[in-house]
């Protein structure tokens, strides 16, 4: 099914760079560092013009894949696409980190977008394109992917992390084992969800993939073989030692050149700063983009006309025969992951985030001086996912996501004054002054009458002020019942939507939205997702939930 969608403009989003929006707004401004506007038909065409005239490892990658798509317990689809890779189809890029238990929503979006944008390369062009997921698997950050966030069953803010008695140091993610303290991480997970018809067997096959023994790697490429192997999702592995053998020319470049990758780089980089944007990857004097592993992971560092690895000093003749002897000892860091990658792959488009589309930015002098076509980057779709439970605090309130993204306190505080009527109080002010007017008016006449009255008259009016005096405390009490109830109900719907003020896809998993709805909601998520628009889609679930926000 399609879920009901919104669209807002990304300059409503926090934290979104001026140069995303230029990107996405004014491309001509930023038109020199990128090989194409991704609105334009045109600009893949040329890209892929570019790409047709090289060679590629085709055969060797295609056999590569083939193995890892076997360890990822991968199907027919992902079979297709790898062998239509090896007869000449291109190659539409996203990818990421193998976070804990899938990593963040927004890496299941970006696999999605991969897939959907391929589909329409292929009929756009009318020649094959295949959507490949890159599985950061040569990373060393370890506190980046060992923990996430989701609502608990309480609605609060629950964080699940995998926690091994000797955390790993300067390991690649390929290397890192999942040990027995993951069985803990399953528990706090398993004690967090609320029961549905689909928590036991969404959490069954989340043990299964992530499960002793594994690496992170290869836990989460079964993971999100699971979620869209039927899509064809080819998840690629770029540690494996058959890759690095196929793509090793990328390292003999770098050390070749001295490192030309950096000094491309530091020009862009200075040119953007000129041009007012900020620049995503700032490299240092003196190194290389290349690691070098020895039972950790080092920088190759240049030294004058040598290199230096760990304190130990090598020629540059030295390091191109590491290279071709132990390739597999080498991985590239950021800056130089595009090189290595589209060495290996007919690469004409990639998806990727704010971050992504800034550091592509950076890259084109790179792609020039390794004489590589540079893909078109395409804005991936952020999303937010509004539950019903949500939808009807927004619509209570007469209030959006918009206004969430707004800054969470100062809604609260604009809500709760709405909801106060000085009317009331007023009321209550005049009510008070006729009646002791009154009473005014009653003594005096008491005093010709009957000056016995008096008494009466002002024990009376004793009695109707602290009458009026527990009837305005009453009031305001219920004021603030009333605001209590707002200022609670908005933060659990900013919890879900904004937790901790970061948006909703960079901190849940997909796993607590699957155990509400079952695997049904990847399907459904795959046909709702707008990969063209290039907005902030809200989709609203529009079924029931099995875990409501009280």
């Amino acid at each position: 099914m399609r879920f009901e969608s919104e669209f807002l403009s990304l300059s409503d989003l926090p934290g979104i760079s001026a140069l995303y929006l230029a990107y996405l707004n004014d491309y001509p401004r930023l038109s020199p560092f990128y090989a194409g506007d991704p609105r334009s038909p045109e600009a893949v065409k040329i890209v892929a013009g570019r790409v047709e005239k090289r060679a590629y490892p085709r055969a060797e990658v295609a056999l590569a894949l083939r193995a890892q798509h076997a360890r990822w317990g991968g199907g027919p689809e992902g079979l297709a696409n790898i062998q239509a890779l090896e007869e000449g189809a291109f190659v539409v890029f996203t990818g990421q980190q193998a976070g804990l238990f899938g990593g963040p929503l927004y890496t299941l979006y970006k696999a999605i977008a991969g897939l959907k944008l391929a589909d329409k390369l292929t009929r756009e062009l009318g020649r094959k394109v295949v959507g490949l997921f890159w599985m950061a698997a040569d990373d060393h950050d370890f506190a980046e992917i060992n923990h996430t966030f989701l609502p608990d069953k309480g609605n609060q803010l629950a964080r699940i992390a995998y926690s091994p008695k000797r955390p790993p140091e300067r390991q690649p993610e390929s290397r890192i084992v999942l040990e027995e303290e993951i069985a803990q991480a399953h528990q706090v997970l398993d004690e967090a969800l609320a029961p549905t018809e689909f928590r036991d067997a969404v959490l069954a096959r989340l043990a299964e993939c992530y499960s002793l023994g594994r690496t992170f790697p290869e836990a989460f490429a079964r993971w999100m073989m699971l979620l869209l192997g039927e899509k064809g999702m080819v998840v690629v592995d770029p540690s494996d030692p058959a890759l690095k053998q196929a793509g090793k020319n990328a390292f003999r470049w770098e050390i070749e050149t001295g490192s030309e990758s950096s000094n491309r780089i530091r020009k862009a980089s200075d040119e953007l700063k000129k041009a007012g944007f900020h620049v995503q990857v700032e490299l240092r004097e003196g190194g290389t983009n290349l690691f070098f592993y020895d039972g950790e992971r080092h920088s190759v560092k240049k030294v004058g006309e040598e290199f230096e690895i760990h304190g130990k000093t090598f020629s540059r003749q030295e390091m191109l025969e590491r290279i071709e002897q132990e390739p597999e000892q080498f991985s590239p860091n950021v800056a130089l992951r595009p090189i290595y990658q589209d060495t290996l792959f007919p690469h004409i488009a990639y998806v990727g985030g704010p971050a992504e589309v800034a550091y592509y930015g950076e890259f084109k002098g790179s792609y020039e001086a390794a004489g590589l076509p540079m893909p078109v980057v395409f804005p991936r779709t952020t999303v937010s996912l509004i539950e019903p439970k949500i939808k009807a605090v927004f619509e209570k309130y007469h209030i959006g996501p918009k206004d969430l993204f707004s800054g969470l306190e100062p809604l609260i505080t604009r809500l709760v004054e709405g909801k106060q009527d000085p009317s009331a109080d007023r009321e209550l002010e005049v009510l008070e002054a006729r009646l002791n007017e009154s009473l005014d008016r009653w003594s005096k006449a008491a005093e010709q009458w009957d000056k016995s009255l008096l008494q009466a008259v002002s024990t009376s009016k004793g009695a109707i002020k602290h009458q009026l005096e527990g009837l305005a405390k009453k009031l305001t009490q219920a004021y603030k019942r009333k605001n209590e109830e707002l200022v609670d109900q908005v933060r659990k719907a900013a919890l879900h939507l904004l937790p901790e003020g970061t948006l909703q896809e960079r901190a849940f998993p997909a796993v607590p939205y699957l155990v509400k709805y079952g695997f049904r909601f990847v399907e459904d998520l795959y046909e709702s997702l707008d990969i063209e628009r290039f907005q902030h889609q809200v989709i609203h679930l529009d079924y029931s939930s099995h875990n409501p926000l009280p």
